[in-house]
């Protein structure tokens, strides 16, 4: 635990907000041609690549003119190779609470669309509309979200954002009707929060029956696990280990595996694909 979120936390000290811009970088995929992507200058950010292998995957499940979910999409690392994977034709629907990263996200957005289609949305998925307390590694709100029954002292983030959210059935039900009919693709990156975000989006589960990659976070309780194994295999999936972007389904796992490792992603694919 860093001494700055302790004093933060006591109320004691309170920075300033660090923002920061993005520069944009270029890969080449063999398939695609030149991609245009803008790296965030967050220092704890990384630089992202852009990896042919990567959309490869992405195909085997997503095909042209197919709809795609990207729950707590960042700057746009997954969310690219999604839009790539589902054509000029489909689309991802790209929600990012977050709004000083948001800006990277909607540039993102606009360098990929000569390959995909992307909507980026300002807000976070929930069961209801309003607003929300995330809380975030650092004055410069690089990594967080809603740490729900993870105490503080254990997720070490303290420093808190206000942040909007929406039914996301709701939201596409008004705007984007049309657009849910496709929706074959749904991943969540959500701190820990995952399974409510999936209980939120239940009715549109069960009638799509989409693929599903979830963040299992490590500070997750055995009861949490319990409960999103028993959902998911309720609403007919079965799990697997995310093994790596370019290999999506790993081996699979049973709700001992699901229990024992610490921090992980799973692959969901229904049993009647």
């Amino acid at each position: 635990m860093k001494l700055k979120g302790i004093l933060y936390l006591l109320g004691i000290w309170r920075p300033r907000t660090k923002t920061y811009g993005f520069r944009v970088t270029e890969s080449y995929l063999p398939a695609c041609g030149k991609i245009r992507f803008a790296q965030w200058l967050h220092p704890r950010q990384g630089i992202v690549e852009i990896k042919q292998e990567t959309v490869d995957e992405l195909k085997r499940y997503l095909r042209d003119g197919d709809v795609a979910l990207d729950i707590g999409a960042h700057s746009g690392d997954t969310t690219v190779p999604m839009a790539i994977a589902c054509g000029r034709s489909g689309m991802v629907f790209a929600l990012e609470p977050n709004r000083y990263i948001f800006p990277v996200l909607e540039e993102n957005a606009r360098l990929i669309e000569e390959y995909g289609t992307i909507v980026p949305l300002n807000f976070a998925a929930a069961e209801n509309d309003g607003k929300i307390i995330f809380e975030y590694s650092d004055e410069g709100f690089c990594n967080g979200g809603l740490h729900k029954g993870i105490g503080v002292l254990q997720h070490g983030h303290f420093f808190k954002l206000e942040v909007d959210q929406k039914n996301l059935i709701a939201f596409l039900n008004s705007s984007y009707r049309e657009a849910m009919k496709r929706i074959r693709f749904i991943k969540t990156d959500c701190e820990g929060y995952d399974l409510y975000v999936i209980k939120s989006l239940l009715p549109l589960i069960s009638e799509n029956r989409p693929y599903l990659k979830i963040e299992v976070h490590k500070n997750t309780t055995g009861d949490y696990r319990k409960e999103l194994f028993g959902l998911l295999t309720d609403y007919g999936y079965d799990i697997f280990l995310h093994a790596s972007d370019s290999h999506m389904k790993g081996g699979r796992l049973e709700l001992n595996a699901m229990l024992a490792s610490e921090h992980y992603d799973i692959f969901c694919i229904h049993q009647h694909d």
